[in-house]
């Protein structure tokens, strides 16, 4: 009987051979479960909604204390648990997954490039899952789409994973000073490098940690769009 039922099982079974071949379910729970998936920030704004005492991220918190007065912009960041710790704080909370409007209704739907918005004084991304797996050349240029969005003297913090960038040999190049230098080259897009931290891990054959910072990334920037550089509050 055991054999017959396990039988029927392997009968009903689809076999996929890539995810890409089938097609999700287009339906709000599985839409929203598949962006919840792996976002650490989304999983703070849903403890702090429950919790009197309130969570932020150390990495937010010094964004925030390196804001410049005016409008901040979150992109692709999961900014509207930002939004509900600072409600006086002008804060405009932009995703490309039209999930996000579904249950943060004052979310703009957006992609990279500036179709309409009003330009900020201060950009945030962080960690954005969009951007992964990429070259130093494609993030330059996605950082010319993301300056449609910023006013002259702008403030731009960005942050990745070292994990989910392409076209770097970990073997023979010096990972670090390649970011480094890269990023001082975005002066002919307006950028200017004002702060950076690369925490580039040296793993020992039993580590099995991905980088210092999952939640962030471990390269963190930031930059000025067409301004002087600020004395950065640490």
């Amino acid at each position: 009987m055991g054999h017959t039922r396990q039988t029927l099982f392997y009968i009903q079974m689809k076999i996929v051979e890539y995810h890409d071949k089938e097609k999700f379910k287009d339906d709000f729970k599985t839409n929203y479960l598949r962006y919840r998936l792996g976002r650490i920030r989304h999983e703070i704004w849903l403890k702090n909604r429950k919790q009197e005492r309130k969570l932020i991220d150390k990495y937010d918190n010094l964004i925030l204390e390196n804001c410049k007065p005016g409008k901040i912009t979150y992109f692709n960041s999961a900014g509207y648990y930002i939004a509900d710790l600072y409600p006086e704080k002008i804060i405009e909370v932009i995703e490309n997954d039209p999930i996000v409007k579904k249950f943060y209704p004052k979310c703009i739907t957006a992609d990279r490039q500036n179709t309409g918005q009003e330009l900020t004084d201060n950009f945030i991304v962080t960690n954005c899952r969009s951007d992964h797996w990429n070259t130093l050349a494609g993030f330059t240029e996605h950082f010319k789409k993301y300056t449609s969005y910023m006013k002259p003297g702008c403030r731009f913090f960005y942050s990745m994973r070292d994990t989910q960038l392409l076209g770097i040999n970990r073997f023979k190049e010096n990972v670090e000073q390649k970011i480094i230098n890269w990023a001082h080259s975005l002066k002919h897009i307006q950028l200017t490098l004002v702060m950076f931290k690369i925490e580039i891990p040296k793993r020992q054959s039993n580590d099995t940690k991905e980088n210092p910072d999952t939640a962030n990334g471990n390269i963190k920037l930031a930059f000025v769009y067409d301004g002087e550089p600020w004395s950065v509050k640490c």
